[in-house]
């Protein structure tokens, strides 16, 4: 005998409900979120850690030799390293953002959601996301140098305040709009495109469709975007503070004792500390939005009905496949 199939709840939902919806995945499912974004905190751990050996060879002074230990092959190496680093990072953490989102909507429909499985599937998504976030990347660059622009006039203004008061004085006022018209422009298209790595992944698109349709749901959706990122950001960053603040502390302390030296046991478990604090946090954001997403396409096209039908379908269609 078939069984009803679940129906999860998909229903409109105010902000309050979708913060309280966000923590409540977070904590039903807190070793699946937070194992999902430690794996790219493994890198950040072990660059600083690094980076705390780089230093005490510094502080170490020359070699045994007399020789300076900072060779131009030496800081080459570094430079190389540090790019690798950031290279492997972006692409990690990219796995992992997206990771996030497919394991938010396993568990929001309904359906098994694993670390493992998360990954896999992100596999064949990763070329495009990585496209859409440099394409993003791009177009907040363009409005980077409105601000840079603005800057410039106020600079060249000021120089013309000397010998044309009104030119100088008219160049500062049109630099001041510049500067505060790419800040407004700049979040508005952050807010705007907020929900691109959940549609690309979800509705598997590519990143234009992906930025035209996150531009779609995010309309009427701009307060509550800026709000629960606005809120996730600040429980991430709190997170993190927690668990990195005891020994930042103790390292402000003995930097203070010893004229700057902080030792490798006190560096180290911080890094440590600072990780497990970032992978703490990572989740929350992704997980708001997501639900935002899923919101949205309930409140303008139905999605929960689309949904319940084709759960109904997949259902009575189980019989006829055995």
């Amino acid at each position: 005998m078939a069984t009803a199939p679940q129906i999860p709840d998909l229903r409109p939902r105010s902000l309050s409900e979708l913060l309280d919806r966000t923590f409540t995945y977070y904590r039903r499912n807190f070793w699946l979120f937070v194992g999902i974004m430690a794996i790219p905190q493994l890198f950040v751990v072990a660059m600083s850690i690094l980076f705390e050996e780089v230093q005490q060879i510094g502080r170490a002074g020359p070699t045994a030799t007399g020789t300076d230990w900072l060779t131009p092959q030496l800081i080459i190496g570094i430079a190389v390293g540090i790019i690798l680093f950031l290279t492997i990072f972006s692409v990690v953490y990219l796995f992992a953002q997206g990771a996030t989102a497919l394991a938010l909507s396993d568990v929001h429909l309904g359906r098994a959601a694993t670390i493992r499985g998360s990954y896999q599937e992100m596999k064949r998504h990763l070329w495009r996301l990585f496209l859409l976030i440099n394409v993003i990347c791009l177009r907040l660059a363009g409005v980077a140098m409105l601000f840079i622009g603005g800057i410039a006039a106020i600079a060249v203004a000021v120089g013309l305040v000397s010998s044309n008061g009104l030119a100088g004085a008219l160049g500062i006022f049109l630099g001041i709009l510049a500067i505060l018209a790419s800040i407004v422009l700049f979040f508005l298209l952050a807010l705007r495109y907020s929900l691109s790595t959940p549609a690309l992944l979800l509705e598997n698109l590519k990143a234009g469709e992906a930025i035209r349709r996150s531009v779609f749901l995010a309309r009427g959706n701009l307060g509550r975007i800026f709000l629960m990122s606005f809120l996730m950001s600040m429980v991430s960053w709190t997170a993190s503070a927690i668990c990195q603040g005891p020994f930042m502390v103790l390292a402000a302390v003995l930097a203070i004792k010893s004229r700057g030296v902080v030792p490798m046991w006190v560096s180290v478990p911080g890094d440590v500390a600072a990780g497990v604090g970032r992978a703490l946090g990572a989740p929350l954001l992704m997980i708001g939005l997501a639900l935002i997403y899923y919101d949205a396409r309930v409140r303008k096209e139905g999605f929960d009905l689309q949904h319940m039908l084709e759960s109904i379908e997949q259902q009575g269609a189980k019989p006829n496949q055995s």
